[in-house]
C-alpha cells in the first residue's frame, strides 16, 4: 500500500530538481509514490525527470501544456493512490526522515490535515524559519483541534502555501477540493477550503520542510506582477462566496476582511505600472459593493488598511490615490486631514482612534525617546502615530515596557498588538507585555461587564444566624472605576454574608455618593452598604467595623481581588470547626533564624498548603481573613497607636494585636496562595501600590516597631516554633 502521495509540479527547474528528488527518495518510509507533473518546461527538466522514473519505479512523469501549478497539481491529485498526499515544490527539500515522522503522526491522531514546519533559505546565507504557532503554547503531542483554534488563526492568514501540510487523500477526494488553475495565488483558495473544512487538524512542531528563495524564479518579492495579478480581486470574490455558501462568513468576517485589503496592498504595489489603474479601480469597485453586517470590523482592522480602504474610495483614480501616499508623511498617515474629512471616514472610527491614543498616553506604553532613539525615526509625523501605522507592523517596541513580539507570540494577536491591547486586552487580564511580567491571574472585564448590568439577585442574607457575618472592605477614589467587580464577587458568593460594607473616608469623597460611580451605586440594590469614616487608610477595611460591630464575625477584603464564589463558605465552615481562632485564605509563614530572631519579611515565604494553627501563620488580610468577634487586643483601635508604629503595614498590625490577644491563626482548609486581581496591570506598574512600598523594606521597619512595643510578642511567636517545643 501507498502510504504517502508527493505531488511535485515542474516549471524549468531543473537546476534544482537532481536535489529535491534525491531528498525524497532517500525517505526513511520507502512505501511511497513520487508524481512529477511537469507543466511544459523548455530546460532540461522532462529529461531528469525520465531519468529518475527509469531508475525508480516510485518515481511516475506527467506532462502537460504550460498551465499552470494549480492544474498540475490537480492532475496529480487524480492520480494520487497513496493514503496521504504531500505537496512538494520542485526546487525544494525534505528531511529525510520527514516522510515517516508525519505518517506516525497523522496514523496515530487519525487527522485530515497535519501541519509542520518549514525554513526558507534566502541569499547571503540568510534564513527565516517559517512556524505555524509558538511550540510553548500547548503540548501538541495530541492536540487536534478546527480551524477554530488560536482564534481562526489558520484561515486567510499568510500560510497560503500547499507545502509544509500533509493531507489525508479520503478528505480532499471527499470535499473536491482542488485547485484553482489560473497562473497567480492558485493556492489561496485551496487553503482557505482545506483549513475550514478539515475537522480534525493537528501540528507536528519540527521544521521538516526546506523552502528554497535562491531560485531566481522563486524571488518573486522584486518582480513586478504583470495583468495576469489582476485576478486576486476575483480570488477574493470566489473565497467569499465560498464562505458564505457554507455558512462561515460571518464568523470570518475579519479575518477575510483583514487579508484581503493586506493582499490589495501587496498586489498594487508589486504590479507594473501598464497594469496599477486598472487594478485600482477593480478594488474601488470592489470597496463600494462591500457590504459590511458588522460596522465595527474596521475598529479592528490595522490602521495601514482602514486608512488604504478610505483612500481608495476617495480617490477617483490610482493617481489620486497616490496623492494623499504623498503629503509628506507614510502612506498609512490616517491623521491627516485630508484624509479625516473624506466623505467615507467613519467618525466613529475616528473617535476610536482618539481614544487609543489617550489609552496607551494614560497606561505609559509610548516612549518617545526609546522609539526615535532605537529607530532612527526622523519623519514629520508624530513618533506614536507612526508606531501605530508603520513600526507595529515592523516588530518595532513603542516602549521598553511593551514587548510587540512577546506580546504577540503570547496571545496570538494578529492585528496591532498595542491597539489590541489597550482597547482590550488590558480588559481581558491578557496582561504579560514583556517576559518580565508574571503571569498573575486575572478577570475578563468585558464579560463580567455584561453580567454586572443584568446582576439583580440579593447578595446579602437576613437569616438570623448565631453571629452576624459583616464582609468588610476599603477603597479610594483611584480604584473606584473597577471597584464594582470586587463588589460583584462579593455580593454572588456561595455563602451569604448579613452584610457588605465598603467603608470611604469623607476626606477623599468630600460629595459622598456624588463622587462615586453610578455602577458602584447600583449595587446598593443588591445589598451593598457604603459608609462613611476618617481616613485610616488601608485600616478602614476592618478598624471602623470592629468599632462598630464589635459582637460581628468580620471577613476583610480587598477592593483590587476578585473571589471565588466559596471563599467565604471556605472560611465559615473553618470558623464553625474552630470558633476561637482567626482563619485567614492566604498566610505568609514567619521564619525564624537560628537565634530565634525574625527574618526579612520577603523571606516569609506565602503558604501553599497545610491546616495548621499557629502564631506563626501571618494572614495577609486582603485576600480574606475571618475575625472572630473579640479575637484581638483590646489596643487594636487605638489610632493614635497604629498610625505611629505601623501607618503602612495593617497586616503587621492586626498580627501583632492577635498575638498579643494571644489568638492564633489557623490557615484556611482551602488556601488561596495565588490572588486573582481586578486589574492585574494596575498592580504591576502603579507606583502607588501600598504593597510596592512595603516591598522596598517598610514591612522590616515596621515590625521592628511593634516588636520594640511589644517585647513579649517575640516570646509568645518563640515558643509557638516548632524547634523550640
Amino acid at each position: 500500500m501507498v502510504k504517502i502521495s508527493v505531488i511535485i509540479p515542474i516549471f524549468n527547474t531543473g537546476k534544482f530538481l537532481n536535489k529535491c528528488l534525491n531528498s525524497l527518495l532517500n525517505q526513511s518510509l520507502t512505501n511511497i509514490e513520487i508524481i512529477c507533473v511537469d507543466d511544459g518546461s523548455t530546460d532540461n527538466s522532462l529529461k531528469i525527470l525520465k531519468s529518475y522514473e527509469n531508475k525508480d519505479e516510485r518515481v511516475k512523469v506527467f506532462t502537460q501544456k504550460n498551465n499552470c501549478a494549480g492544474a498540475a497539481r490537480n492532475l496529480g491529485i487524480s492520480y494520487a493512490k497513496g493514503k496521504y498526499i504531500l505537496f512538494v515544490d520542485s526546487d525544494d527539500w525534505f528531511e529525510e526522515d520527514g516522510f515517516k515522522l508525519l505518517y506516525d503522526k497523522a496514523e496515530q491522531l487519525n487527522v485530515d490535515l497535519l501541519l509542520f514546519d518549514s525554513i526558507e533559505h534566502k541569499i547571503n546565507n540568510q534564513f527565516k524559519e517559517r512556524k505555524y504557532f509558538n511550540n510553548n503554547e500547548d503540548d501538541f503531542s495530541n492536540l487536534v483541534f478546527d480551524y477554530h483554534y488560536k482564534n481562526n488563526k489558520l484561515v486567510m492568514n499568510s500560510f497560503f502555501v500547499p507545502w509544509s501540510k500533509l493531507y489525508r487523500t479520503k478528505f480532499l477526494l471527499d470535499k473536491d477540493i482542488k485547485f484553482s488553475e489560473i497562473p497567480l495565488f492558485e493556492d489561496m483558495f485551496f487553503n482557505v477550503t482545506v483549513t475550514t473544512l478539515a475537522s480534525k487538524i493537528a501540528y507536528y512542531p519540527k521544521i521538516l520542510y526546506h523552502y528554497n528563495r535562491l531560485n531566481s524564479s522563486s524571488i518573486t518579492s522584486d518582480i513586478k506582477y504583470d495583468a495576469k495579478a489582476l485576478i486576486i480581486v476575483d480570488i477574493y470574490k470566489s473565497i467569499e462566496n465560498f464562505l458564505r455558501k457554507n455558512d462561515f462568513y460571518e464568523e470570518l468576517e475579519f479575518n477575510y476582511i483583514f487579508s484581503k485589503i493586506k493582499e490589495y496592498i501587496n498586489v498594487l504595489n508589486r504590479i507594473h505600472e501598464d497594469y496599477k489603474e486598472i487594478l485600482f479601480n477593480k478594488i474601488k469597485e470592489d470597496f463600494m459593493n462591500l457590504n459590511l453586517s458588522n460596522k465595527d470590523i474596521f475598529k479592528n482592522i490595522y490602521l495601514r488598511g482602514y486608512s488604504f480602504y478610505i483612500k481608495v474610495l476617495n480617490s477617483n483614480s490610482y493617481k489620486e490615490l497616490n496623492k494623499f501616499n504623498s503629503l509628506k508623511a507614510i502612506e498609512s498617515d490616517i491623521t491627516h486631514p485630508n484624509v479625516l474629512n473624506a466623505d467615507y471616514v467613519d467618525a466613529d472610527y475616528v473617535k476610536s482612534f482618539e481614544k487609543t491614543k489617550n489609552n496607551i498616553n494614560n497606561l505609559n506604553l509610548f516612549d518617545k525617546d526609546y522609539y526615535l532613539n532605537n529607530y532612527k525615526y526622523d519623519g514629520v509625523l508624530d513618533p506614536l502615530i507612526d508606531y501605530l501605522c508603520n513600526g507595529a507592523y515592523k516588530g518595532y517596541n513603542p516602549s521598553e515596557r511593551f514587548n510587540t513580539k512577546f506580546y504577540s507570540e503570547e496571545y496570538n494577536i494578529t492585528s496591532n498588538h498595542l491597539v489590541y491591547f489597550v482597547n482590550k486586552g488590558y480588559y481581558e487580564g491578557k496582561i504579560r507585555i514583556n517576559p518580565s511580567v508574571n503571569n498573575i491571574r486575572s478577570i475578563n472585564r468585558l464579560i463580567l461587564d455584561d453580567k454586572i448590568s443584568n446582576f439583580k439577585e440579593t447578595g446579602i442574607s437576613n437569616n438570623s444566624m448565631n453571629e452576624e457575618i459583616i464582609v468588610s472592605l476599603t477603597s479610594f477614589p483611584e480604584r473606584m472605576d473597577d471597584i464594582k467587580y470586587c463588589l460583584y464577587s462579593l455580593l454572588t458568593q456561595s455563602f451569604k454574608p448579613n452584610k457588605v460594607i465598603l467603608w470611604l473616608a469623607y476626606d477623599e469623597f468630600p460629595n459622598k455618593e456624588e463622587d462615586i460611580p453610578q455602577s458602584v451605586l447600583n449595587l446598593k440594590e443588591n445589598g451593598l452598604t457604603i459608609k462613611w469614616c476618617e481616613n485610616y487608610r488601608s485600616y478602614k477595611k476592618l478598624i471602623p467595623t470592629l468599632k462598630e460591630y464589635p459582637n460581628s464575625c468580620i471577613v476583610t477584603a480587598d477592593d483590587d481581588l476578585y473571589y471565588p464564589i466559596d471563599w467565604l463558605q471556605n472560611l465559615y465552615e473553618d470558623h464553625i470547626n474552630y470558633p476561637n481562632n482567626i482563619i485567614s485564605t492566604r498566610c505568609r509563614d514567619v521564619q525564624l533564624d537560628d537565634e530565634n530572631n525574625f527574618k526579612k519579611y520577603n523571606q516569609w515565604k506565602v503558604a501553599t498548603e497545610g491546616n495548621d494553627i499557629s502564631y506563626l501563620n501571618f494572614p495577609t488580610n486582603g485576600a480574606g481573613t475571618l475575625f472572630p468577634p473579640h479575637s484581638l487586643n483590646e489596643k487594636v483601635t487605638y489610632d493614635k497607636l497604629f498610625r505611629k508604629l505601623c501607618p503602612n503595614t495593617d497586616d503587621i498590625w492586626f498580627w501583632t494585636m492577635a498575638v498579643l490577644n494571644k489568638t492564633k491563626i489557623k490557615k484556611c482548609k482551602k488556601l488561596t496562595p495565588y490572588c486573582t486581581y481586578v486589574n492585574p496591570y494596575k498592580e504591576l506598574f502603579s507606583e502607588n501600590t501600598l504593597w510596592r512600598e512595603n516591598s522596598k523594606g517598610r514591612n522590616d521597619t515596621e515590625l521592628s516597631n511593634v516588636l520594640k512595643e511589644f517585647p513579649n510578642i517575640k516570646e509568645i511567636v518563640i515558643k509557638d516554633n516548632p524547634k523550640n517545643r
